[in-house]
């Protein structure tokens, strides 16, 4: 995780070194309040408010004996409001105050120094389904991935780095989170021997995991403070 978090945070450094410290702040002000306000959208939404009071689960639960059972073995004893009236008022106090909190953060990023980079991400997003952009693409509109930024800076070998942390991060493989032994596939959890030897020095060996975060934080160390 430190690797992941330093090779990102590099990346962000190195992609802003040419603004000043000023309208970098502005800008990275405006990208995580576009942010902000793409999660509040998602929240109002009316299928995501209907789902979160929906009675219609914790019913089910009730009027199951054995699915109650199996749920107050995992949770402990079920306390769900199912009344309709009330979930239908704490549904109409929720949206209210999402609604409020999506108009402050708009009001934000209507603000005179955060507008140019506001309406930058706005426009780089328009007609797009996803709303969400990296950080590095407001100073340059070719760096659309992490890819491409690597290529800029001549860093493209890094990319499968960064690949596989994405992999381990968000639980999104099989190939890394298995190992084969003696024919058999297994979970990665009581791993071998060797295998334990291998990982240690993937961990701490020369080239290593941890060379790699070291390496990455001396970068960050030089840029900002020298």
């Amino acid at each position: 995780m430190l690797s992941r978090t330093s090779f990102e945070v590099l990346l962000h450094l190195l992609t802003i070194t040419g603004a000043s410290p000023i309208e970098r702040l502005r800008a990275y002000s405006a990208w995580c309040l576009w942010n902000d306000r793409s999660f509040q959208i998602e929240f109002v939404d009316p299928h995501t408010l209907n789902g979160i009071w929906d009675p219609q689960p914790a019913e089910r639960i009730l009027k199951d004996l054995n699915a109650r059972l199996a749920y107050e073995q995992l949770f402990g004893p079920i306390d769900v409001e199912t009344d309709r009236r009330k979930l239908a008022k704490g549904r109409f106090r929720q949206q209210h105050e999402e609604r409020l909190r999506l108009h402050r953060l708009e009001t934000w990023l209507e603000h005179d120094d955060l507008r140019k980079w506001y309406e930058k991400l706005r426009a780089a997003t328009k007609g797009k389904k996803k709303k969400q952009m990296a950080f590095f693409a407001l100073f340059n509109e070719s760096d659309r991935s992490v890819a491409r930024r690597l290529e800029e800076l001549q860093m493209r070998f890094l990319y499968i780095s960064y690949v596989k942390g994405s992999l381990y991060v968000h639980g999104s493989t099989l190939e890394h989170s298995l190992q084969l032994h003696e024919g058999a596939l297994t979970p990665r959890i009581g791993v071998h021997d060797e295998s334990i030897a291998a990982l240690a020095h993937n961990i701490g060996g020369p080239g290593g995991i941890c060379d790699s975060a070291f390496i990455q934080l001396e970068l960050l160390r030089r840029k900002l403070w020298h």
